[in-house]
């Protein structure tokens, strides 16, 4: 479904043009108020129809995600594969603590959609988990992160991974008001966001 906005006349003025009033007037025996119609009719044909994206809550199970194309390989990365089940278990980490977690398909005006990784709507973090630690993956979760903020308007952002990082990614990551969240053992995780993703 998408909004319609047009420029100038309102999209019904045909409902309620001035015979459509008289006639409804003279009818019910009592005064109506006058539409007023500043735009020529021409401005009809040239109302501008503006496509917002839709937003779907999924469940975390379902895992549809952005794949990445590997050199050489049709099949997902291994990466992908480790960072779904990092997902998985950060997610029982936060139910575990009675905070709820969804994912978001954005159906974009132009066509296709993008599917980010986790939503924690109680505290509107917003968080894109990453299979591998290098520089590659940091630089591709602050773009994707930066584009689904577009959409989900959260209060903060972090990436998830399976161990701190190396302080530079860390500091590249802090310099774009990202945090991180990794894995530490028996099903723990810790953040450097003085706990607001853990």
């Amino acid at each position: 479904m998408r909004p319609l906005r047009a420029s100038g006349r309102s999209l019904w003025w045909r409902a309620h043009s001035p015979g459509t009033i008289k006639y409804i007037t003279e009818f019910l025996g009592r005064d109506l108020p006058q539409p007023s119609y500043d735009a020529p009719p021409e401005a009809t044909a040239e109302a501008e129809i503006e496509e917002v994206p839709i937003l779907e809550e999924l469940p975390i199970e379902a895992q549809n995600v952005d794949f990445a194309t590997v050199a050489g390989t049709v099949e997902p990365h291994d990466a992908e594969f480790r960072e779904r089940a990092l997902v998985i278990r950060y997610v029982k980490y936060l139910r575990d603590r009675g905070v709820g977690a969804v994912r978001y398909q954005i159906k974009l005006a132009g066509g296709g959609a993008l599917f980010c990784d986790l939503w924690d709507a109680r505290r509107r973090n917003l968080i894109e988990a990453k299979g591998e630690i290098t520089r590659d993956s940091i630089r591709m979760a602050i773009g994707q992160l930066a584009d689904y903020g577009r959409f989900l308007e959260p209060s903060r952002s972090a990436v998830l991974l399976s161990e701190r990082p190396p302080r530079d990614l860390e500091d590249l990551l802090g310099s774009a008001e990202i945090g991180v969240v990794w894995e530490t053992t028996g099903g723990q995780f810790e953040d450097n966001s003085e706990g607001r993703f853990t």
